[in-house]
């Protein structure tokens, strides 16, 4: 699932119209419609207002696919030929990726 395509989704689910949402954020109700065909992309300040108003993280928008990490790692062993039989290692790599994206939302949703 795309951003434009979870924005929409949420906005929905919360009972805004595309107006509402543009009066709530500080733009146009063509912005929010850009976003929602994935024309355009909100900004950073944007999205951590958005993450706050539909209870989510600013990762879950932004994520489309949350196997990018085990995908990376097959395509990895099938470009290089080495095999990671380990599934450790790559449970260890998706928990510190995850963790990484937990803290820059802690981060920013702190400042803000």
């Amino acid at each position: 699932m795309t951003t434009g395509e979870k924005l929409q989704n949420l906005r929905k689910e919360n009972n805004y119209t595309q107006e509402e949402l543009a009066d709530i954020l500080g733009v146009s109700r063509q912005s929010v419609s850009k976003w929602e065909s994935d024309v355009a992309f909100p900004e950073t300040d944007k999205l951590i207002t958005l993450a706050k108003l539909y209870h989510c993280t600013v990762d879950y928008l932004l994520n489309t696919d949350n196997n990018d990490i085990t995908s990376e790692t097959n395509s990895f062993s099938e470009k290089t030929g080495v095999e990671t039989t380990n599934k450790k290692k790559i449970s260890i790599y998706n928990n510190l990726y995850q963790c990484s994206y937990i803290g820059f939302d802690f981060v920013f949703l702190s400042m803000v």
